[in-house]
């Protein structure tokens, strides 16, 4: 009798629940890195703002590097003042 595996797990497709890929990563008043990932998969909760732009499967990045804000369900990054 064979054991058949687990569609999410693996070594090439390791996501763990959808709980855990459905989150918010970076939270309001954090610095993050040009690329960073910041939502995945809440995208019809939450909206682009300034300096954001849609990736793969439903996922909000960072266009550059800047403190994050999120206000009114909208993600905005903005550069770190000097």
């Amino acid at each position: 009798m064979s054991r058949r595996k687990s569609r999410l797990g693996g070594h090439r497709n390791n996501l763990g629940s959808k709980q855990y890929r459905h989150r918010i990563y970076i939270n309001d008043g954090q610095f993050v890195k040009a690329g960073t990932i910041i939502i995945i998969g809440n995208t019809n909760k939450f909206k682009l703002g300034i300096n954001t732009y849609y990736g793969k499967n439903h996922t909000i990045h960072a266009k550059i590097e800047g403190t994050v804000k999120i206000k009114n369900k909208k993600v905005n990054v903005y550069e770190k003042e000097m």
